[in-house]
């Protein structure tokens, strides 16, 4: 509410914010750089299901900048970069694209169309997730993930750039059985070159 609040009548006040989390994301960036990762993996979440959680035209003035000065950071060292968060992003696909992002995380099932976003932008981005935790990892069996697995593989995965993951991080309520047929199904018909 506060922050809402501040990008009506306190723009300087969130700025203000703005230059400091930059700070500390590419302080944070250096040093994991010079530690020898082997990828930047800046995350947070800007957007709902219904889209982004503030106008495109905030997102650009106050927070794409930081996430383009970690992204070039991370390809002056020939580091890919993968860009996480929720929801929709598809009104800020060429802002995120403009800040060397190599693959988005985690393709939000109810959100976005991985199919959608493969045929749009598979030949400029990789897209890691959309493994379904809201019914087929949680509540499905493993029958309902060896068939989504595979068919995520075989849609998104010829040509490159796809890499199976759930559609965020694993909580504990994942049912234990579907969490390593989803690894097993990946290990089994995940591989390059993919083959129908």
């Amino acid at each position: 509410k506060n922050f809402c609040m501040a990008l009506r009548g306190n723009r300087r006040l969130i700025r203000a914010v703005y230059e400091r989390i930059a700070k500390i994301s590419t302080h944070e960036c250096k040093v994991l750089i010079e530690a020898g990762v082997d990828a930047i993996w800046p995350s947070d979440d800007i957007a709902y299901r219904s889209g982004p959680m503030v106008s495109p035209k905030d997102l650009k003035e106050f927070f794409f900048p930081w996430l383009h000065e970690v992204g070039w950071l991370a390809k002056r060292r020939g580091l890919p970069v993968i860009y996480h968060s929720d929801g929709d992003l598809r009104p800020v696909m060429e802002d995120i694209l403009n800040c060397h992002v190599d693959a988005l995380h985690p393709i939000e099932p109810k959100a976005m169309d991985i199919n959608e976003l493969k045929q749009k932008y598979g030949d400029r981005l990789a897209f890691i997730g959309n493994i379904d935790l809201e019914y087929t990892l949680t509540r499905g069996t493993t029958r309902d993930v060896v068939t989504l697995v595979r068919k995520r593989i075989q849609d998104i995965a010829p040509g490159g750039g796809y890499a199976v993951s759930s559609s965020n991080t694993i909580p504990g309520y994942v049912k234990f059985e579907n969490y390593i047929t989803m690894v097993k199904t990946t290990k089994k018909y995940g591989r390059y070159p993919i083959r129908h």
